[in-house]
């Protein structure tokens, strides 16, 4: 492996060394803040063609830290398995067809679906090799899901607007804020079985009480504050989070 960077600079190339050959992958990387840019190239009949960017948010500090030399190693690994149609160019328009709003979303429906689907009858056991697990999802799953049609579940009646229920809605919220979804209460909505009504309802007790923030008025979103965090662990929030989003 070689890296080409000076230390005071936002730009690096890196690629493996492999005697007198050139090499089959290359990338760079590249600072706008408040992104790092990775471009991987791939070798082909007529030069290195761009294959995958990758975007990493590393935030505005005034002192942004060069990729470590273990980030370099993994990622040059990572390049060498990437399937890349190197008879595809790589482009500008490449992009104009991927909102990120629809990439956000299904980013939300998938963490959803890890946070808090039923885990007991899904095919995808632990594997006692592996120290990692894989689950995929058909196109059908996510339009689905995109389209707010989870699995038919009766109405949840035991969630009321008191504060112990308005904490528990709020922490869901909050996880689908996270998740980066333009629609968080729409989706807790889903999630609890509950009216988006009952939501927004819950969202203002929880405001009111410090435990969750606020972006604003017409603007969705909000995190739980430490005050909120401190009130979900007092009510033991991860049980009753389970006992209401079980299907």
């Amino acid at each position: 492996m070689e890296v080409n960077v000076k230390k005071q600079y936002q730009a690096g190339v890196a690629y493996d060394v492999v005697g007198s050959d050139v090499p089959e992958n290359i990338l760079t990387w590249h600072d706008n803040l408040p992104f790092r840019i990775w471009v991987h190239a791939r070798k082909s009949e007529i030069g290195h063609k761009p294959v995958s960017i990758d975007f990493q948010w590393i935030g505005n500090g005034r002192e942004i830290p060069m990729p470590s030399e273990e980030e370099t190693v993994v990622r040059l690994h990572l390049a060498k398995l990437i399937f890349g149609a190197s008879k595809q160019n790589l482009q500008a328009s490449s992009f104009r067809g991927i909102p990120m709003s629809h990439v956000l979303d299904v980013h939300a429906s998938l963490m959803a679906d890890y946070k808090f689907g039923d885990k007991e009858n899904t095919d995808n056991k632990v594997n006692l090799v592996k120290d990692f697990e894989h689950k995929g999802f058909t196109e059908a799953w996510l339009e689905m899901h995109l389209a707010g049609a989870k699995k038919s579940r009766p109405d949840n009646k035991e969630l009321r607007a008191s504060a112990d229920d308005s904490m528990v809605i709020s922490m869901v919220y909050s996880q689908q804020s996270a998740s980066g979804t333009k629609r968080p209460a729409k989706r807790t909505a889903e999630l609890l079985g509950i009216s988006p009504d009952l939501v927004y309802v819950a969202l203002r007790i929880a405001r009111k009480n410090g435990w969750l923030t606020s972006l604003g008025t017409g603007n969705s979103g909000g995190v739980l504050t430490e005050l909120g965090l401190k009130r979900f662990k007092e009510i033991d929030g991860e049980a009753l989070l389970k006992k209401h989003l079980t299907e």
